[in-house]
C-alpha cells in the first residue's frame, strides 16, 4: 500500500488565516516569528471538509480555541497555532509512516 501524509490538511487552513489578517506573507510571518510559543493560549485544528488526519476520517470545520481579550488581535498567535497544529499533523503522519 502507498501511505500519504497530508501536508495539505492544515495548509488550506494556514493561508486562509494569513488571508484573514491581510494576506502578506512578508508582514505575517515576522509576527509569526515573534509570537509566543504557547501562540498566546490559541489552539488549532486544522481539519477542513475535504482534509482528513490521521485518525480523522471526515473532515470539519477548521477551528481555532482560546481566544481571549489579550490575543484576538494578535495575527502572529493565529497564525502560528495554525501553522504549528500544520506541523503536529506532519509529525503524527511521519511518526505512522515510520512504524509501518
Amino acid at each position: 500500500p502507498i501511505y500519504m501524509v497530508w501536508l495539505r490538511n492544515g495548509t488550506t487552513f494556514f493561508n486562509a488565516q494569513v488571508q484573514a489578517h491581510g494576506g502578506d506573507f512578508s508582514k505575517v510571518m515576522p509576527m509569526v516569528l515573534n509570537a509566543p510559543a504557547d501562540c498566546g493560549g490559541l489552539i488549532s485544528l486544522p481539519f477542513m471538509d475535504d482534509e482528513p488526519g490521521l485518525d480523522v476520517h471526515q473532515g470539519g470545520t477548521a477551528l481555532t480555541i482560546g481566544w481571549n481579550p489579550s490575543n484576538t488581535q494578535d495575527a502572529g498567535c493565529a497564525c502560528k497555532a495554525a501553522l504549528l497544529a500544520t506541523m503536529f499533523n506532519l509529525r503524527q503522519g511521519t511518526d505512522f509512516l515510520a512504524s509501518r
